[in-house]
């Protein structure tokens, strides 16, 4: 049997056509406005990433309204530098934003040399054509303070004539702004009270600004002192001698347990120990420390060096004669400490063995 199907037609707008040429152009335009937008983010991104690094060429500085420090001094504190005749061939360049950075550099050496009130700041920036931009700084210094009195609170058992002859900021020094500032006194006195055994030595300074004669400002400072208790050495502890004895490190030391820690002697063995040329470091700090009975324990770390060594050596000495020598020393025998070093040289005169090969009963 034999089925017919019968096909069914559907009538269908016939697609229109596109000439070829206007698919390549639309193609065209879409790749120039794509290849126009990345351009324009590449030179976006460019301009932030070069932000604050475009560096302008810097003629010279000019500062004025300072009378109590000279334009050298000033100028040898800024990070832009003007050309000098010892770089003849360095074009001196500088970049803007660094200009505030400046103003704050010059108003902090003012500050802590007692110009409390003192402003700084960037008049303008002029430009000279073939040379480069000129940086106009001004100054207002102010009143300069000085220090009225010193004052020590708690010091003893240290009386204050030992205090005051570590110390630089005194009666008549101008008083820095920031007290910050007194950073090497507050480090000098805590040193003072670590030698006589105090280690927990706290100094704590507070200023106060009075009107003197004529409204000049006044600094009053006060240490507050606080001393802690004083320590003594329990024990002490070696590590890190692999080659070197324990009395070999002993008999180093100028500390020994059940003595006061002075922590200057603790320097001085430190240095001792160097000294030996055994080791690469020490360090000698507290550990296991008892604040309530005043105890603590000394750790005394070394790095050993290799004690033995070698040379060899050859060369031409001015009489024509060839030279060779060899050493072999050892600066820690069986961990004791001492030195022993072997050195041999040989030379001969060149005439005698050029074009032979060297004898060593031909030299000497």
């Amino acid at each position: 049997m034999i089925i017919q199907r019968a096909s069914r037609q559907t009538n269908r707008m016939p697609a229109p056509s596109v000439p070829a040429g206007a698919g390549v152009v639309v193609l065209g335009v879409f790749v120039f406005l794509l290849a126009g937008l990345l351009s324009a983010g590449s030179a976006l991104a460019d301009e932030e990433l070069d932000y604050g690094l475009e560096t302008r060429r810097l003629a010279r500085i000019e500062i004025s309204g300072n009378e109590t420090f000279s334009d050298g001094d000033l100028k040898s504190l800024l990070r832009i530098r003007e050309s000098t005749w010892r770089r003849p061939l360095h074009v001196a360049r500088y970049q803007r934003h660094l200009v505030d950075t400046q103003v704050r550099l010059l108003e902090a050496y003012y500050r802590n040399r007692g110009f409390h009130d003192v402003g700084a700041r960037l008049d303008s920036i002029t430009t000279i054509v073939d040379e480069g931009d000129v940086l106009h700084f001004s100054i207002a210094e102010g009143r300069r303070t000085f220090i009225r009195r010193v004052v020590f609170e708690g010091n003893e058992p240290i009386p204050e004539e030992r205090l005051r002859e570590v110390m630089v900021l005194l009666e008549g020094i101008p008083a820095p702004a920031d007290l910050n500032a007194f950073g090497g006194d507050i480090y000098a006195l805590r040193d003072l009270y670590r030698d006589e055994t105090y280690l927990d030595a706290r100094v704590v300074p507070t200023m106060e600004i009075v009107d003197g004669p004529e409204g000049r400002p006044l600094a009053d400072v006060t240490y507050a002192i606080h001393p802690g208790v004083d320590y003594t050495v329990r024990d002490i502890r070696l590590a890190g001698n692999v080659a070197a004895r324990d009395n070999l490190l002993e008999r180093e030391l100028l500390i020994h347990a059940g003595e006061p820690l002075y922590w200057k002697k603790v320097q001085d063995s430190r240095r001792q120990l160097l000294a030996t040329s055994l080791f690469r470091d020490v360090t000698i700090v507290p550990v296991a420390v008892d604040t309530t009975t005043g105890e603590t324990d000394l750790l005394v770390q070394v790095i050993e060096r290799k004690p033995a060594f070698y040379e060899f050596g050859v060369g031409i000495g001015s009489l024509e004669r060839i030279r060779a020598l060899a050493s072999w020393g050892h600066y820690n025998l069986w961990g004791t400490g001492r030195r022993l070093q072997v050195r041999a040289s040989a030379g001969w005169n060149m005439e005698v063995v050029v074009g032979r090969s060297i004898s060593i009963d031909e030299g000497q």
